[in-house]
């Protein structure tokens, strides 16, 4: 019996994401379990430390604002130190999170690539495949971080000379037009260029790393189907997108919704839902509490958005190589000439997809 085609050929945007939808509904039990089991315990184990560290600052800052003249050194001082706790906690989760996330997105892309080409992974396989391929994936992250915040600064840097420029020529202009009354209306206009400012700071910030990341969203994929190394795995990203790289920030954009119809807005409502009990019940339980109940939805959805990004990897490579006419060959060529028993050899640590 033949090995299904993973793409047949070229798909439309909609057909990716039928597809994604179908391929995730037929492997949903394996999806969610191997999601489950890392994305869980990081959620509790983030939401305990995160209210943990959160408490006696949010304790310290709750009486300063109430009683600015009861405050003494010792309380600034445990207030720094909170502070300084909190930045430490949240430095540990950020690397927690990079594990937990980034094994898990590994097994995922992993389960979603054997899935694709209609093959059984188990959990543990998957799993163990994404711990053993964690550290090039780590450095792929460190990189694209670097880059995309390299790249965002410097092009945010004239901005806001710009605007500054602009609220100062705008103050000066005021001033001389009218006077004693220029203070005012130059305090209206720096309000303005600074809501303008940040609204263009903001688009300004949002174009590296939309780019970036588009350019990249096949790396992981590569990382995995083709036991590539970081950089390797980056510049095999960089290339199938090229030439290709509206419709690929078009796909993005579009999961970037569908994530935050999924996961962001009901995480944040059921988060301002478990404020409004955080003075009775505490910052700490409220925190641990939350952060374990959204971490459904993440749960949920990062199946489907690895199904997701599998699927326009390969669709690039059918795009870029013709990838499904070489494995139409690969086929034929498995049919007319099969391996000899005898010279079967073990293809148990073979690249399976590339």
């Amino acid at each position: 019996m033949n090995n299904p085609l993973p793409i047949a050929g070229p798909l439309s945007l909609g057909d990716l994401l039928d597809r994604a939808f179908r391929l995730y509904r037929a492997r949903f039990t394996p999806f969610l379990l191997t999601a489950a089991i890392i994305l869980i315990p990081y959620s509790l184990i983030s939401g305990l430390l995160s209210g943990r560290f959160l408490t006696g600052y949010m304790d310290a800052f709750g009486l300063l604002m109430e009683s600015p003249d009861a405050v003494n050194e010792g309380m600034m001082a445990d207030m720094l130190g909170g502070f300084g706790s909190m930045f430490g906690g949240f430095v540990v989760l950020g690397i927690l999170g990079l594990v937990f996330n980034g094994v898990v997105t590994l097994a995922l892309i992993s389960q979603s690539t054997a899935a694709l080409h209609e093959e059984q992974q188990p959990i543990g396989v998957s799993l163990r495949r994404g711990v053993s391929r964690f550290i090039p994936y780590a450095w792929m992250s460190i990189v694209q971080f670097f880059v995309i915040g390299l790249v965002t600064t410097v092009v945010l840097i004239p901005v806001f000379l710009l605007f500054g420029l602009i609220a100062f020529a705008g103050a000066a202009i005021g001033s001389a037009a009218f006077g004693d009354d220029g203070g005012i209306v130059g305090g209206i206009a720096l309000v303005l260029v600074f809501v303008c400012g940040y609204i263009f700071a903001l688009l300004f910030a949002a174009a590296p790393a939309t780019y970036f990341s588009a350019r990249w969203i096949g790396a992981t994929p590569a990382l995995m189907a083709e036991d590539l190394g970081a950089m390797e795995a980056l510049g095999r990203s960089w290339r199938l997108t090229g030439g290709r790289i509206w419709r690929v920030i078009g796909y993005t954009v579009l999961l970037s919704i569908i994530t935050a119809i999924v996961v962001s807005l009901p995480a944040a409502l059921i988060q301002q839902v478990f404020l409004l009990a955080a003075p009775t019940l505490g910052f700490g339980l409220v925190t641990a509490a939350s952060t374990a109940i959204t971490s459904i939805f993440t749960v949920v959805w990062t199946p489907l958005s690895a199904c997701a990004v599998v699927l326009l990897y390969y669709d690039l490579r059918v795009r870029s190589e013709g990838y499904d006419l070489n494995l139409r060959i690969q086929q034929m060529e498995s049919q007319l000439a099969p391996r000899p028993p005898d010279t079967a050899q073990d293809d148990s640590d073979a690249t399976p997809y590339a």
